[in-house]
């Protein structure tokens, strides 16, 4: 695994979530939008893409994916900030994925990229969602914004969004309660480094691996509480929930 010596949770969460609405489809056709350099195509497994799209704003980020993913089912493509009507080009995908992608679109890119959604999901299609959750703790850890300029996601708002959409919510649940949001504003420095020290840029550098090896293993304990409420709320839903 290239970018640490451990899976970040929120990862291996995302593919538990497909696990279970696809238990025994071996191939998946998957759109991830916010793929950076490819790194949850990593995860997922090749064997199990039956066709991936990965979109982002990051040109750095795509070439760095066209670099490290060769196979022809496989395609990544560079895009501008008002562009989720670029995926209406796309049909009969099973899973949308947007990991850590809503905090950095505004209200009305977000409710556009759902009813895009809803067009191009396959009936038993899902979207599943990973972003930070707007709780007046964490609004106060972020308030000068300097760290993770990032703003938080009402959970209310987006199910909401979500179902004005078409669609039904399948499932949501929160986690990471301290750990994530201290670990998170963390990397955004480590991150700064790699890219003063290392001039990396579209990907992950040594500073930034190594700290996210050593702080998954925390994280992916923090995890395992049984407890609603955390930094990052997951929502997995489909238009045939509705």
């Amino acid at each position: 695994m290239s970018e640490g010596t451990m899976i970040h949770p929120t990862y291996t969460t995302v593919l538990n979530l497909i696990n279970s609405r696809f238990p025994q489809k071996k191939t998946l056709r998957i759109l991830d939008y916010g793929c950076g350099s490819g790194y949850f195509l990593e995860i997922f497994g090749k064997t199990r893409i039956g066709e991936y799209y990965g979109y982002d704003l990051s040109e750095k980020s795509i070439q760095c994916a066209k670099k490290t993913h060769h196979n022809r089912n496989v395609h990544f493509f560079h895009i501008q900030k008002d562009s989720a009507s670029l995926l209406k080009e796309k049909k009969n995908i099973d899973v949308l994925v947007l990991i850590g992608v809503l905090q950095y679109m505004s209200n009305k890119e977000f409710s556009a990229l759902f009813k895009n959604a809803k067009k191009l999901l396959t009936p038993n299609g899902v979207i599943i969602i990973s972003c930070s959750v707007d709780h007046i703790v964490y609004r106060a850890m972020n308030v000068l914004h300097i760290f993770s300029p990032h703003k938080l996601i009402h959970r209310k708002y987006a199910t909401d969004t979500l179902k004005r959409a078409g669609f039904g919510v399948i499932d949501q649940f929160e986690r990471g309660i301290l750990l994530s949001p201290i670990f998170s504003q963390l990397m955004t420095i480590f991150d700064i480094l790699d890219k003063l020290i290392f001039s990396t840029k579209g990907t992950i550098g040594p500073i930034g691996k190594i700290m996210r090896g050593m702080t998954n293993i925390l994280l992916s304990l923090e995890y395992r509480l049984p407890v609603d409420y955390g930094y990052t709320l997951f929502i997995m839903a489909g238009k045939d929930s509705v």
